[in-house]
């Protein structure tokens, strides 16, 4: 089963007022008190997402270069209020063992932007079945943003995940060493709907793909992966193709025909590669291009970054503290490191910044100093004593819109420079 592990939330900001979206409610957590908003500074109102693994427990913000202070929530959302032109959102997520201390680096309007989708509605379990799958195909059925398989011959049972809200259901038949062959869409079906009628793609509601010619550019005979979902217009994200790594590039790729589509619909295809370099650091190129119109398409891998990066151990001691520092790629928006200790619990450490906000040639990333910042423990971060496992991110995409990641719009692309590997104090 594929999921998405994103977790999203809602920000609104406005200068000299605050304009507050509650995308989700939830229980205050945190420090027990905050500074009220400067008159006329500009605020910025969060409302993360409930759940215990996204629902923050400590939080913090830097007003320009000034001091962190603690951040404390009033119903279930947080007011961060900003004198300068750029500052900082730190936050806490997880329980013991495993936290996840995220600090986020940004001119207003990419803090603005910062997780600034809707949550994700809970989940329910939604069962069904494919009916006469011939031997050697496969089919694949997802509602929203997981899906799950099943191999023939014969009649088969699925259960899949879907969010409690309406959503668009994808099938699709697989044969060997083909993209998809055939497709099932039914629209919007209902938070209530537990269980889906049988999938057949012999029936009349299914419908054959189209496959246009596919030309993915920019590999030097590495391995390359390429895989497609399909976007709703309804917040639905299904698979449409996951291939596996190969130097021989696929030459088409599985569209649903326009009369099938919506006006707002979107493909998505993604390729990656990843070579690892004499110096033992795995190096990555990852594009993911969004288009409407079923035709021919040219998907560029981003160009190989002129350097890697330098990462050193700052201090191993009452945390392990990493310092990156490269040279911002070519297009590059936002530089994120990311690093956990290696073969231990699951907490993590991710500190981001956007080129606008470095206004500089070159990036030097490391945590700030929040052992004195009300509420914070070092235990919210990897702790020394062992191989950390990092991993440095440079993204990029097409569009001008602020933030730290791309989006997913007609006709654009987001293309993404990494480099994994591990360092000893």
């Amino acid at each position: 089963m594929r999921q998405s592990p994103r977790a999203v939330h809602h920000v609104v900001a406005r200068a000299g007022l605050t304009l507050l979206v509650a995308a989700c409610s939830g229980s205050d957590a945190g420090p027990a008190a905050v500074t009220p908003p400067t008159p006329n500074a500009t605020v910025v109102t969060w409302t993360p997402c409930p759940a215990p693994a996204a629902a923050p427990i400590w939080a913090a913000q830097q007003d320009g270069s000034g001091a962190w202070a603690a951040v404390a929530p009033s119903s279930g959302s947080y007011r961060f209020s900003f004198q300068s032109s750029k500052g900082a959102i730190a936050y806490v997520t997880g329980d013991v063992g495993s936290y996840n201390t995220y600090v986020l680096y940004g001119t207003l309007a990419d803090l603005t932007q910062f997780a600034s989708n809707t949550c994700s509605a809970s989940l329910r379990n939604v069962t069904g079945s494919f009916s006469t799958l011939g031997a050697g195909e496969q089919a694949e059925v997802g509602l929203g943003w997981s899906s799950t398989l099943a191999a023939g011959p014969g009649n088969k049972s699925v259960s899949v995940s879907a969010q409690n809200a309406a959503m668009d259901l994808l099938a699709v038949l697989h044969r060997p060493g083909a993209p998809a062959a055939r497709a099932v869409i039914r629209r919007d079906i209902p938070s209530s709907v537990m269980t889906f009628d049988p999938i057949d793609f012999a029936s009349a509601e299914a419908f054959d793909t189209e496959h246009p010619s596919l030309t993915i550019t920019g590999a030097s005979g590495e391995a390359i992966t390429f895989a497609q979902w399909y976007r709703g217009t309804n917040g639905s994200r299904n698979s449409l193709y996951y291939g596996s790594a190969s130097v021989t590039l696929p030459t088409s790729y599985a569209a649903i025909p326009a009369a099938r589509q919506r006006p707002a619909d979107l493909h998505e295809g993604w390729a990656f590669s990843s070579v690892t370099q004499p110096s033992g650091v795995v190096r990555g190129r990852t594009v993911t291009a969004y288009w409407h119109d079923a035709g021919s398409r040219v998907i560029a891998l981003p160009a190989v970054p002129s350097s890697d990066p330098s990462v050193t151990v700052v201090s191993s001691s009452p945390f392990a503290k990493l310092r990156a520092q490269v040279a911002v790629p070519a297009g590059a928006k936002s530089l994120e490191l990311f690093y956990y200790r290696t073969g231990a619990n699951g907490v993590s450490a991710r500190v981001q910044a956007t080129v606008d906000f470095l206004s500089a040639a070159a990036a030097d990333l490391t945590l700030p100093d929040l052992s004195s910042v009300a509420g914070f423990q070092s235990a919210y971060l990897p702790q020394g004593g062992g191989p950390i496992s990092w991993g440095l991110y440079a993204y990029s995409w097409t569009g001008s819109h602020a933030g730290f990641y791309g989006r997913p719009l007609d006709a654009t692309n987001s293309t993404l420079v990494s480099w994994r590997s591990t360092v000893t104090p």
